[in-house]
């Protein structure tokens, strides 16, 4: 973003006053920050075990990467595992309606 605030310099030299200079600076790094949140909201896979889609076809590990991503998220934290800690789409949405 510094050289964006660099280019911005020059169009200050243009007769911008410096409030306009700063209301344009922030608009532009707000849409670019805006894009990127939003790529990044579709791009990312859910986890770690489900990283194909239909623009990356292979998947971002191989089975065995998968099984040790599994196991070492479980060895971080294995309350991760239990199913039981889980509770029903359905159990879910009777707390809020």
């Amino acid at each position: 973003m510094a050289l964006l605030a660099g280019g911005m310099l020059l169009r200050r030299r243009l007769q911008l006053s410096s409030n306009d200079y700063h209301r344009w600076l922030f608009l532009i790094e707000g849409i670019i920050t805006l894009a990127v949140g939003i790529a990044s909201f579709f791009l990312m896979p859910a986890s770690a075990v489900q990283t194909k889609a239909w623009y990356r076809p292979n998947g971002w590990f191989t089975d065995r990467e998968e099984k040790i991503v599994v196991n070492r998220v479980l060895r971080d934290d294995p309350s991760k595992g239990k199913s039981a800690s889980r509770s029903a789409p359905s159990q879910s949405r009777s707390c809020f309606f």
